[in-house]
C-alpha cells in the first residue's frame, strides 16, 4: 500500500468518517459513491440467506469500494490488538 497518503498504523480519516456516516444507513450510507454494478452486486448480496441479519459484511464490503484496502486494514488493526 505504498501509494497511500496514511501508513497502516495511522488513523484512515476519509474511512473513518465513511464509516461513522454509513452505520446509520448500512451500505447505502455510501452507496451514492459506488458503481451502478457495485451496488447490484450488494443488493444481490443483501437478499442472500447469508448476508440475511449480518448488515456489518456488506458495509465492509461496501468501504471497500468506496477505499480499496480498507478491510485488509481493518483486520490487520483487530488482529494486532492484544487480548483481553
Amino acid at each position: 500500500m505504498a501509494d497511500r497518503a496514511e501508513p497502516l498504523g495511522q488513523p484512515v480519516t476519509t474511512s473513518t468518517h465513511l464509516l461513522v456516516g454509513a452505520i446509520r444507513d448500512g451500505w447505502r450510507g455510501v452507496a451514492d459513491r459506488l458503481t451502478d454494478e457495485q451496488v447490484e452486486r450488494l443488493t444481490t448480496m443483501e437478499r442472500h440467506p447469508a448476508y440475511t441479519g449480518r448488515p456489518e459484511f456488506l458495509l465492509l464490503e461496501a468501504l471497500e469500494y468506496v477505499q480499496p484496502g480498507f478491510l485488509g486494514e481493518y483486520l490487520a488493526r483487530i488482529a494486532a490488538q492484544p487480548e483481553p
